[in-house]
């Protein structure tokens, strides 16, 4: 998967972007100093890592999955 930003990611996956800072949050530690950023790179438009995309989409895309089979 390619670098995607977490508005690109919130489309794809049809989630809220605050739901998928929250889990960057929780999941990901970042230094202080990059705590004041966004997340990714400004120079990418803020496109996250393409491993970092494919963990989002999945992680996202398997609780829509999840919750349809419900």
């Amino acid at each position: 998967m390619s670098n995607m930003s977490i508005a690109e990611i919130a489309e794809a996956t049809d989630t809220n972007q605050k739901t998928i800072r929250a889990y960057l949050r929780r999941n990901h530690a970042r230094s202080a100093e990059q705590k004041n950023n966004r997340w990714g790179d400004a120079k990418k438009a803020y496109a996250l890592s393409a491993k970092l995309t494919s963990e989002l989409v999945e992680h996202f895309t398997s609780d829509t999955e999840e919750e349809e089979s419900e």
